[in-house]
């Protein structure tokens, strides 16, 4: 099938594929745009059909496509029952309707997977469990802010003391013509001990 190697992994590139292989299809692009429906296409009779290019076939039912304004359905993966033949790109199947096209279709909601379901509960085991963390680390964090307070309260006093001397060795270096800098008050401590 023609020089387009890469998978499509979305709609442009279905399009981009369908296009590149176009070939291989018993179908002509009469007109293109990026509003639906995708294309008007001929087929090998010269017959015109509206198709809408989706990745999945399931996408035009999640898009809020109308099946009575197209005909064709082009897809790289076919993976719902739809009204409107598909052509399946990956498999270069054309696959029948499977629904007659009323008024306005309606389409059935998918019944809940298990795996789904699995995975729900998967998600609320793990929010517990975070949640319970969460709350280890807020006591945890509520008791390292108690014991840096009472730090701060024992070594208030003390540093007071320690800013006022280093202040005081200031000023007499500095009356004595010898000049300190910025002397810290570790810097002190160790000078004095």
């Amino acid at each position: 099938m023609g020089e387009f190697r890469v998978e499509p992994q979305n709609e442009i590139q279905t399009r981009e594929w369908f296009v590149a292989h176009l070939g291989d299809f018993d179908y002509n692009i009469e007109g293109s745009q990026g509003a639906y429906p995708d294309y008007v296409l001929s087929d090998g009779s010269g017959k015109t059909i509206t198709a809408e290019a989706e990745y999945q076939s399931s996408n035009f039912i999640a898009h809020g496509h109308d099946a009575n304004t197209c005909e064709l359905i082009i897809c790289w993966i076919h993976t719902r029952s739809m009204p409107l033949p598909v052509l399946e790109l990956s498999t270069g199947v054309l696959h029948p309707a499977e629904a007659p096209a009323t008024e306005k279709t309606k389409y059935p909601e998918r019944p809940a997977q298990e795996g789904l379901l699995n995975r729900k509960q998967e998600i609320k085991k793990a929010a517990a469990s975070l949640t319970d963390e969460f709350r280890r680390f807020t006591a945890a964090f509520v008791l390292d802010l108690a014991a840096h307070s009472e730090y701060t309260q024992l070594m208030t006093k003390p540093r007071l003391v320690l800013l006022a001397a280093t202040d005081d060795l200031r000023r007499a270096m500095g009356d004595k013509g010898v000049d300190v800098g910025s002397l810290h008050p570790y810097d002190l401590w160790r000078l004095l001990n």
